[in-house]
């Protein structure tokens, strides 16, 4: 356990969940170090209203957070030699008609969200999308196929579709679903057993929102989650200790025979909007690069933060969404980055 004053690791994040604890219906969380196995609680039910407690094994849907695993899925097919992240889109998706401007535009750009490719599709597409019954591969090169066909947009900015659009090219070097390619260069390789897609399913957590001054579950079924062409871009539900997993490659742990580590590093370079390959990317106080996301489908809230250059990382989860918990978590993931730096930092120094 590590040590930093009066104060350990568990210490610190029990002391952040008990707070969110009360705003939320079930919350967890973890703190990563390179060097130590990591630190993961829970709090609260899986369920408003009932007393099934959230349990360390339970999943929860990460939304967004799902992009960084599709960029690293995407860095392990360049690093096969199955994609170009140089190439342009016309090459990417063969045969796929396209506006001109979007022909010769790299994959390295839809990674970092400087494409031009609008936010989402219009509300209408994505209805008559949710009620397809055609095969998911499809409705993906489908919608590239709408998404592609515009002219880029004026102000490049985060784009949903722009990852439904990688995993159309992802679907076209692989000859199979994202679903199954994820499976197989993601989760698999890193022991990420409990990962999967949609909304976790029972008997774990439920998402929630806030509807006349309460939390309302939201069990899973067609309306619990995105359609499944969203995949990509925010559909993965996974373990808190199978997250750690993951984010363990982002924090230069484990074989340089799983991404290079120079792979890694252009990975986590941002470009000129302050995104890099699936992450947010900034830096601290002292200098550092943060990677950082957060992923919603208006049912659950996840935020990550991890410092690479120190090996420390956070997370925290609930299964619940609303702009004022969202705002209360985010404070959260500040502070626990923040104190759990500080111990880590303080036991170098011993």
């Amino acid at each position: 356990m590590w040590m930093g004053g009066y104060m350990t690791v568990k210490d610190i994040l029990a002391q952040h969940l008990d707070a969110l604890a009360a705003l939320a219906p079930g919350v967890g969380g973890m703190v990563l170090h390179a060097h130590d196995a990591p630190c993961v609680m829970t709090r609260g039910v899986r369920i408003a209203g009932r007393i099934d407690p959230v349990v360390e094994g339970d999943a929860w849907h990460i939304g967004s957070c799902t992009k960084a695993m599709t960029a690293t899925l995407l860095a392990r097919l360049q690093a096969a030699g199955k994609v170009d992240l140089g190439a342009g889109l016309a090459e990417a998706l063969p045969g796929l008609p396209m506006h001109p401007s979007f022909a010769a535009m790299p994959l390295r750009a839809v990674l970092r969200h400087e494409a031009g490719i609008r936010r989402d599709p219009h509300w209408s597409v994505f209805a008559r999308l949710r009620a397809s019954r055609a095969p998911v591969r499809d409705q993906r090169r489908h919608l590239a196929a709408l998404a592609l066909a515009e002219r880029p947009v004026t102000r490049a900015g985060y784009s949903n579709l722009g990852y439904i659009v990688l995993g159309a090219a992802i679907e076209a070097a692989t000859g199979m679903d994202w679903e199954r390619a994820i499976a197989r260069d993601v989760f698999a390789p890193l022991g990420m057993a409990g990962a999967g897609h949609g909304p976790p399913p029972l008997p774990a957590s439920v998402g929630h929102r806030w509807d006349a001054a309460r939390w309302r579950p939201k069990p899973p079924g067609p309306w619990a989650d995105n359609p499944g062409l969203y995949g990509p871009a925010g559909r993965i539900h996974v373990p808190l200790e199978d997250w750690a997993r993951f984010a363990a490659v982002h924090l230069g742990v484990g074989s340089a025979e799983y991404l290079p580590p120079a792979l890694l590093r252009e990975m986590h370079r941002p470009g000129t909007h302050g995104y890099a390959a699936g992450w947010g990317a900034g830096t601290t106080a002292d200098g550092a690069r943060i990677l950082r996301h957060t992923g919603s489908n208006t049912m659950w809230f996840a935020d990550m933060r991890l410092l690479p250059a120190h090996g420390i990382g956070t997370a925290i989860v609930c299964n619940a969404f609303s702009a004022s918990l969202r705002m209360q978590v985010l404070k959260a993931g500040d502070a626990l980055l923040d104190d759990a730096s500080q111990l880590f930092k303080t036991v170098r120094m011993r």
